[in-house]
């Protein structure tokens, strides 16, 4: 293992326990500027206060180098570009399992009402999204729940089923159990909006699995699922949209890190 996935390896399991050195460090380096800034800031106020209490000092001192939004990555593209699918498919009602709320399904909630399916529970409301607390390893418990839909989607989720990171049910087999939950939710002739990680394929306990694109097609494909578009974003967070599923492209795609796979499927 080379030094920089090393660093990097340390630098996101610290993180995972709360720990983030590259920040902490950033904070620092601001220190000196920070307090600078505030001592202007007083001898100014000391002229013009404007009437406002000077509350208690607020750090921030990393905003500042950096951009002013990132239009990169998985969830920005992925939640994006779901949305705008299923809003162009105009369905007469929609379910979604599993993913962002405060991204693609707030997304959907803008043009539709959503019902929405999770295995941990969801104390806001919203008019346009309502709530059913599920596990979607429980096929027969979901759908007679739910019922079934013309319209399905799970985003960023089928990867961490059976792995316990949510509350979920350890097992090995999670995964598989939940597409066939998901394949049941959704009626024939319907759409089935499905994205996960792919490149090497591996399992990252407890994290998630990437796919490799092969085993993903199998799945899709046992569960009575037609692949009429992909797209899919890059290891350098960027969209990739109109990519045909060639035999070269699946053999290349074995060499990716983490990138993330978007299907929109019928069922047959």
């Amino acid at each position: 293992m080379g030094l920089k996935r090393t660093l990097g390896l340390i630098h996101t399991t610290l993180v995972s326990f709360g720990i983030d050195g590259l920040t902490a460090l950033r904070q620092l380096g601001g220190l000196p500027r920070f307090v600078q800034e505030l001592r202007q800031f007083k001898q100014l106020w000391q002229v013009a206060p404007n009437g406002w209490r000077l509350g208690r000092v607020f750090p921030i001192m990393t905003d500042r180098t950096e951009s002013a939004g990132a239009m990169r990555g998985h969830y920005f593209h992925m939640d994006l570009f779901m949305a705008q699918q299923v809003v162009a498919a105009g369905p007469a009602k929609h379910l979604d399992v599993g993913s962002r709320i405060d991204g693609f399904v707030a997304h959907l909630a803008t043009s539709m009402p959503v019902q929405v399916g999770d295995i941990r529970p969801v104390v806001s409301q919203h008019p346009n999204i309502a709530f059913v607390q599920l596990d979607l390893m429980d096929l027969a418990s979901t759908v007679a729940a739910l019922g079934t839909y013309p319209s399905v989607s799970c985003l960023h989720t089928l990867e961490h089923m059976g792995l316990g990171r949510y509350g979920d049910p350890l097992d090995p087999l999670g995964d598989e159990k939940a597409l066939a939950t998901l394949a049941a939710l959704t009626e024939t002739g319907g759409r089935f909006y499905f994205a996960t990680p792919f490149g090497r394929e591996r399992l990252e306990f407890n994290a998630q699995r990437v796919y490799g694109l092969p085993r993903m097609q199998r799945l899709l494909a046992a569960n009575g699922f037609t692949i009429e578009q992909f797209a899919y974003v890059n290891d350098a967070g960027d969209l990739v949209v109109h990519q045909i599923l060639t035999d070269e492209f699946i053999t290349r795609s074995a060499d990716f890190h983490f990138s993330c796979a978007m299907f929109v499927c019928r069922k047959s």
